[in-house]
């Protein structure tokens, strides 16, 4: 969340002493406060934002994939040459993180409305 939202705050504007530990603050007293809770029915429509949110920005992506903009010469090619694709049986640290991540997921998700 901090990576996300610094830029978004520097970007407005905000000053840079208050991005370090007092953001920190600001959004570990967010979750606890949402921590809190002991009925989240009051809290799905963050369900549903989030998962619209989610399905605009796949629908981004595919369609910025198939008019080109990804591709060198488009609008969002970032330079320099394609990364080898990786083998997809293959397994190392970033499988680890990938289930990791996945695990983690599943049970932030187990019980949402």
């Amino acid at each position: 969340t901090h990576e996300l939202l610094r830029p978004l705050l520097e970007a407005s504007g905000v000053p840079s002493s208050c991005l370090g530990f007092p953001l920190r603050l600001i959004v570990v007293s967010l979750l606890f406060c949402l921590g809190q809770l002991r009925n989240l029915k009051d809290m799905t429509w963050t369900s549903s934002f989030g998962n619209t949110a989610v399905a605009i920005s796949l629908g981004v992506i595919i369609w910025r994939s198939l008019d080109g903009s990804y591709l060198p010469g488009g609008r969002f090619f970032a330079g320099g040459q394609f990364a080898p694709v990786a083998n997809p049986w293959s397994v190392g640290p970033s499988t680890a993180l990938l289930a990791l991540r996945l695990s983690y997921s599943v049970s932030c998700h187990y019980n949402a409305p």
